[in-house]
């Protein structure tokens, strides 16, 4: 997605105010085409998405978290990765096979020294175990959080940022955690093409949308909530 029209896209969240973007990685096979895009303004992350570990072989997974360390000289983020049940199931594993990947990741961002970008789906608590134990990592983002204040507050107690995607427009439980979150902990993304089925939530310019309803929620001024997350967001991607 976003592919045949990508200028378009750009030009249309540039004119809503938008000024950066992050692309999340799925695997180092994709970090190439990502890291043709990076910019002033794009800023890239190489991981491999918990969907990837359940979709190759070890024999693939050993090689690529062989080469991670390597190629995020050039990244800016280590990430997606993560945890997500729901995924797991569908392959009819449990979360053992995941959870040594994570576990192998969290020790190659401490060591790099990249923020990590997690992708946690129906797997919290063990994904906090995970983090728990890993030592002292760099900035840790949750992107797409989903779920209530008590979740929330249960990353923010592990020194996470939490980042806000479309679901927050549709969940009410979802935009109500979004009042305990720190303003320099706050993070909003639209995470197109999958963040959303609704079209009209397709695309960068959502983040306006989704700053507008926190802003709303939390009694902030929308201004507020823009440059907290602005801010918060360069200075986890954007420093170097």
């Amino acid at each position: 997605m976003f592919s045949t029209d990508r200028e378009a896209v750009i030009a249309s969240a540039r004119a809503r105010g938008v000024r950066g973007f992050v692309i999340g990685g799925y695997t180092p096979e994709t970090f190439g085409a990502a890291r043709s895009l990076r910019s002033s303004s794009v800023r890239v992350g190489v991981g491999v998405h918990p969907w990837a570990v359940e979709e190759h072989d070890d024999v693939t997974l050993d090689r690529w978290f062989a080469e991670l360390p390597g190629l995020l000289a050039g990244a800016d983020a280590l990430g997606e990765v993560g945890l997500d049940r729901l995924r797991a199931r569908r392959f009819g594993r449990d979360l053992d096979r995941q959870s040594n990947r994570m576990r192998a990741a969290l020790a190659i961002g401490r060591e790099v020294g990249r923020p990590i970008v997690l992708h946690v789906v129906h797997a919290h608590p063990e994904a906090q175990v995970l983090v728990r134990h890993a030592g002292a990592l760099p900035a840790l983002v949750v992107h797409g959080f989903v779920g209530p204040t008590e979740l929330a507050r249960g990353w923010l107690a592990l020194g996470a940022h939490l980042s806000f995607g479309p679901v927050a427009l549709r969940s009410d439980r979802t935009l109500e955690a979004a009042r305990c979150v720190p303003l320099d902990r706050l993070l909003i993304e639209s995470d197109s093409p999958h963040g959303s089925a609704l079209p009209e939530h397709q695309g960068p310019g959502v983040v306006v949308a989704i700053a507008a309803a926190i802003a709303e929620r939390r009694r902030d001024l929308l201004p507020t909530i823009a440059e907290a997350t602005r801010t918060n967001a360069e200075r986890i991607f954007f420093a170097g």
